[in-house]
């Protein structure tokens, strides 16, 4: 996402992907944490037309080939590895990212 798009969305309770992290029932915080970046990629999607050819090229790309790269690792027999030593430490950490600090501290 670039500057232009982030400043014009910041703060918008609807589209601004930040909102997601914090604006929700407390049950139902800990899965939006661990998707913050795949609403980030739905904002993209939403303002495509936004967005410049050479970024439509490599948003494509990359996407493309962690797919590709994950569904070869089943193809070859290393789908189970690829799945607990790559696609699980990567929501954990994103999950770890998208959790907001000071909310949780216990400020008096």
């Amino acid at each position: 996402m670039n500057a232009a798009c982030r400043h014009r969305i910041f703060n918008d309770p609807v589209k601004d992907p930040d909102w997601w992290s914090g604006v929700s029932p407390r049950w139902r915080l800990p899965l939006q944490w661990a998707t913050v970046d795949l609403m980030y990629a739905v904002v993209i999607l939403r303002e495509w037309a936004q967005v410049t050819t050479r970024e439509r090229v490599q948003i494509i790309v990359i996407t493309g080939g962690l797919f590709a790269g994950y569904g070869l690792s089943w193809v070859y027999g290393f789908g189970m590895e690829a799945t607990l030593y790559w696609l699980l430490p990567s929501r954990i950490a994103v999950t770890w990212l998208g959790t907001p600090v000071v909310p949780l501290l216990k400020l008096s």
